[in-house]
């Protein structure tokens, strides 16, 4: 039988037929073609987790086009919080052929991150004995830490970085100001080290 693209025929061949005689009734055979039917699956896969979201199976007859496009379900997915990573699938859509045919749209969590601060800090008073009235300015310093905190856009789950000092992890040593005719009774405020974000 004459092959025909996206069609295939009930049979193959018609067989040989032998034995004709000047007797032998006309004979008529048909031979019927039926439409190719094509398959077309899409998976749509979460990269950061590795499991498949979805798949979309798609089925007609070869030569017809799917009429379908990944946009509106990719746009679910971006609602939701994930990522374009990839998509392998034609922008303006398909036909159906003889073969199956595979595609893959790749998707990963989107994240937020922002930068969360803390400090601590340190003041020195500088007080007369008798009375406790202020005999100097007081003396400030202030170390900062800072972490990032990261928002999993898909899940809402939240990871945090770990504290970092800013600018150093330690109080240089104060020497206390000199008031005639008192002594005080440090002559120096001492350096502190091994500041940390949960020092009080």
């Amino acid at each position: 039988s004459p092959v025909i693209d996206g069609y295939t025929a009930d049979q193959l061949k018609v067989s040989e037929m032998t034995g004709i005689t000047s007797d032998t009734k006309d004979i008529s055979v048909t031979v019927t073609y039926t439409r190719n039917q094509g398959t077309i699956d899409i998976t749509y896969i979460d990269e950061t987790t590795g499991k498949v979201l979805t798949t979309k199976d798609l089925s007609g007859g070869t030569g017809d086009s799917s009429n379908y496009t990944t946009d509106a379900d990719i746009k679910t997915y971006t609602d939701m919080g994930y990522e374009l990573v990839s998509n392998d699938y034609p922008k303006d859509g398909t036909k159906f052929a003889d073969d199956p045919q595979h595609y893959v749209v790749r998707l990963k969590h989107g994240i937020t991150e922002v930068t969360e601060n803390k400090s601590v800090n340190q003041v020195i008073h500088y007080v007369y004995q008798d009375n406790g009235s202020k005999a100097a300015d007081d003396h400030n310093a202030t170390v900062d830490f800072s972490r990032t905190i990261t928002t999993d856009k898909v899940t809402g789950e939240k990871t945090y970085s770990d504290w970092t000092a800013d600018n150093g992890d330690s109080f240089a040593s104060v020497t206390s100001p000199v008031i005639d005719g008192y002594t005080a009774d440090q002559l120096k405020v001492s350096e502190m080290t091994g500041i940390t974000s949960d020092t009080k």
